[in-house]
C-alpha cells in the first residue's frame, strides 16, 4: 500500500458535527501539544527563569519563546486526509480511495445506563494468491504491543468520553488512516486527563507473509496531548483540529 506524507503545515479537515453528543463535557483547550525532544518546548520553558532574571532582553525571549512553543504545539495532519463520516448501522466506504469496497459496521451496546458503548469492525473484500475469487475479510487494527484488534470499541460515560478513533482516507496517496484517542479514568470521568494518541496506516500484506492479516491498520505513531481533557472529542478537536466522526443515524 504506498505511502504518504502524514503532517505537514497546518490546515484544518473539513469540520464534522456531533449528532451523537451535543454537548461539551470541558472547555476547549488550546492546541499546544509537540514532541517531547531535548529541542523542544519544555526545553525552552526551563529557561524561563533565567531569562526572566535579564531584563529587559530577556523578557523579549521569553514572549517569543512561548509564541513558538503554541505555534509548533501538535503535529497537523495532511491535508489530503478527510474524515470518513460513519452513523449507526451498516456503512459503506471506499476505504483508500482507490477503489477498495469496504464496509464499516457500527452498532451500539446498550447498558440501560450512562455507560452504553459502540462497537465497530471493518470488513473489505479482497482476492489472496490462493483464492480463485474475492471474499470478505476483516480489517483489524495492530498495535505495537498485544494482541490484534478486530473491533474498535468506544468508552465512557454520560457526559465524557474516555476512548474513541477517527477514520480517514488519503485518497491521493489511496491509503487510509486511523486515529485513536485514549484517556485514562482518572479520578472520575469528569477527571481532566492527557490523551493518548495512536496512529495507524492501511497496510496490505503484499508478501502475504504467515500470521498477518491480508489487509490491516499498522501502528505507525503515539503522542500525548499537550494539555489535558475530560473528554477525548474535545482533544480531537482542539489538538487535531477533528470533529466528529459519527452522522446522525436514519
Amino acid at each position: 500500500m504506498p505511502g504518504g506524507v502524514l503532517f505537514r503545515s497546518r490546515p484544518r479537515l473539513q469540520q464534522g458535527f456531533d449528532a451523537r453528543r451535543g454537548r461539551q463535557c470541558a472547555g476547549r483547550q488550546l492546541p499546544t501539544d509537540r514532541e517531547r525532544d531535548i529541542f523542544g518546548c519544555e526545553f525552552r520553558l526551563m529557561l524561563l527563569r533565567f531569562l526572566i532574571s535579564m531584563k529587559p532582553y530577556g523578557l523579549y525571549l521569553c514572549g517569543f519563546l512561548f509564541a513558538v512553543c503554541l505555534a509548533e504545539g501538535h503535529p497537523d495532519l495532511d491535508e489530503n486526509l478527510k474524515v470518513i463520516p460513519l452513523q449507526n448501522g451498516v456503512n459503506a466506504v471506499d476505504l483508500d480511495g482507490a477503489g477498495t469496497p469496504a464496509v464499516i459496521v457500527l452498532a451500539r451496546r446498550d447498558n440501560f445506563n450512562a455507560h452504553s458503548f459502540e462497537v465497530t469492525t471493518i470488513y473489505a473484500t479482497l482476492k489472496t494468491s490462493g483464492e480463485d475469487v474475492s471474499e470478505w475479510k476483516i480489517i483489524p487494527a495492530m498495535p505495537k504491543t498485544g494482541k490484534e484488534q478486530l473491533q474498535l470499541v468506544t468508552s465512557g460515560g454520560a457526559d465524557c468520553v474516555l476512548h474513541d478513533f477517527r477514520l480517514l482516507t488519503d485518497n491521493v496517496h489511496h491509503s487510509a488512516v486511523l486515529i485513536v484517542a485514549d484517556r485514562k479514568f482518572g479520578k472520575n470521568f469528569a477527571d481532566k486527563q492527557p490523551v493518548t494518541f495512536d496512529l495507524y496506516r492501511l497496510t496490505r500484506n503484499q508478501e502475504e507473509l504467515p500470521g498477518a492479516p491480508a489487509l490491516y491498520f499498522k501502528f505507525e505513531k503515539q503522542w500525548k496531548s499537550g494539555k489535558s481533557y475530560a473528554d477525548v472529542n474535545d482533544a480531537f478537536q482542539a489538538e487535531l483540529g477533528i470533529a466528529s466522526g459519527r452522522t446522525p443515524g436514519k
